[in-house]
């Protein structure tokens, strides 16, 4: 599909897709959206999300140069199943975990969840719950932190809302609202280099005194 150009993650190439769909009806080919191109009006991509100034002209002379004239635009509108396949995988949450402390007479719930591609477990990453059960140890959400655990293990979810949260300062809001639950399943990708992506997370960590 589109190459990584920025973040490096599926997640871009989902949001280059759906930024792209205003070119759909202008031409079959990108060959004929070439010579089309003078007549195109530029439209300013959302700020925070894409470097400042970006427009949605900007993503497609890139996608004329790095793909052949003979590609249907069509394809560009398509979700990069083959990243998807290739970098994501499925993070699992179906372990009961064990009470592994106490919040306020409240048990806290540890448990690991598999990373999994292609029925290999590629990885473990470990999480708190609050409890509903102790005897059962059921557990309802994920407690807050679980996207800084995430990323400690080299993962974040494979989700455009997750980059447009940690682009525009609101992956507080996301965390709280996307937080996983028992018998979840979350797809993640490779935890993206970009600067801000980490500064977004590191500010979810909770202040050590």
């Amino acid at each position: 599909m589109i190459e990584f150009t920025w973040t490096d993650t599926v997640a871009e190439s989902q949001l280059w897709a759906r930024e792209l769909r205003s070119f759909a009806g202008s031409a079959a080919t990108l060959g004929e959206l070439a010579v089309r191109r003078a007549d195109l009006a530029a439209r300013t991509l959302p700020a925070g999300v894409f470097p400042a100034g970006t427009t949605d002209l900007d993503l497609l002379d890139q996608i004329l140069v790095a793909r052949p004239p003979q590609t249907p635009v069509a394809d560009l509108l398509l979700e990069p199943v083959g990243e998807i396949e290739e970098r994501c995988a499925r993070l699992v949450f179906d372990d009961p975990g064990r009470v592994a402390a106490w919040d306020r007479q409240q048990p806290v719930v540890a448990l690991g969840a598999p990373v999994v591609r292609n029925d290999q477990v590629l990885d473990t990453v470990g999480f708190t719950a609050d409890c509903l059960d102790v005897q059962q140890q059921e557990w309802a959400e994920l407690r807050e932190g679980w996207l800084p655990r995430l990323a400690d293990a080299g993962w974040q979810p494979c989700s455009t809302a997750f980059l447009t949260a940690a682009m525009t300062g609101f992956l507080d809001v996301y965390q709280r609202q996307s937080a996983p639950r028992m018998h979840d399943v979350v797809l993640v990708e490779p935890l993206s280099p970009h600067p801000v992506v980490r500064s977004a997370l590191d500010a979810l960590r909770p202040v050590r005194r």
